[in-house]
């Protein structure tokens, strides 16, 4: 399986048509023809079936589904599936830390829901993560799981949006903390993963919260690999938590599917 890492962005690059022996026999052996074919829908197809057979290290196939993105346009251009009853359906992947609290949660949005919505996500391991119910409504609602001591694995999701069902392919570079605080400094360091060719890059930004978790101000862009935390003049009277947030994210199937990383940071004491 490590040759196959080394000899599938060699193939990728090839113009002429490139034969299924480039590939040792294993069942990511179609995934990598289809793409070094240029054909990405029957990738992603392919993909699923392998990643729904049995379970694979993302080693050696998050290089290439970051090429399917690319191919589509971030996912965009992929193949059509059935049309969301609700509309900026989101699948969010979040890993918290901070000095309270460490864990993760999945987090489901939707806008506009025309009529009552049953939504599930299951688990590459069949287990059901996360399950509820989106009301008839044209604002934004979420249903989210609780808090989650272990990350939710990579591999093959199902999401049920009522009687639809869209495979997700859940993967992203997260080897290292995108964000760290440093105390004793007083400064963030920031290190976002690469930007997948065809995708928005990741970006940071600031978040200023009052008591219910609501925004106070607007959000402020991170664009430094390292930088000062918020002084007290930065601060609005109202905010109770600052929080800085790192997010990626890709299309499947029309669904946004997003990793955030956020990292909760005391707010400066006020004189």
């Amino acid at each position: 399986m490590n040759y196959l890492r080394l000899l599938f962005p060699v193939a990728l690059g090839l113009s002429c048509h490139v034969e299924a022996g480039w590939f040792p026999d294993s069942p990511l052996q179609k995934t990598y023809l289809a793409l070094a074919e240029h054909q990405p829908n029957l990738a992603w197809q392919d993909l699923q079936i392998a990643l729904g057979e049995q379970q694979l290290d993302p080693r050696y196939w998050h290089a290439a589904k970051q090429a399917m993105l690319t191919q589509t346009r971030c996912g965009k251009a992929s193949r059509a599936e059935p049309v969301h009853v609700a509309s900026g359906v989101s699948v969010s992947f979040i890993r918290r830390s901070g000095v309270a609290s460490q864990g993760y949660q999945i987090k489901l949005t939707a806008d506009s829901v025309p009529f009552s919505l049953p939504v599930e996500l299951v688990a590459p391991s069949g287990e059901l993560l996360l399950a509820g119910q989106l009301a008839p409504s044209a604002d934004y609602q979420e249903i989210e799981t609780s808090e989650m001591l272990t990350p939710p694995p990579f591999g093959l999701y199902q999401l049920k949006l009522g009687t639809n069902r869209y495979p997700l392919v859940v993967s992203v570079d997260d080897s290292q903390p995108w964000l760290s605080v440093n105390v004793q400094t007083h400064t963030l360091s920031l290190s976002l993963p690469e930007t997948v060719a065809g995708c928005a890059a990741p970006a940071a930004n600031w978040l200023w919260l009052d008591e219910q978790y609501d925004m106070v101000k607007l959000s402020t862009v991170i664009t430094s690999t390292q930088t000062s935390l918020p002084g007290t003049g930065q601060t609005p009277l109202t905010a109770r938590h600052l929080s800085a947030v790192a997010t990626q994210f890709e299309y499947q199937h029309g669904v946004k599917v997003e990793y955030v990383q956020r990292i909760a940071i005391p707010l400066p004491q006020k004189p």
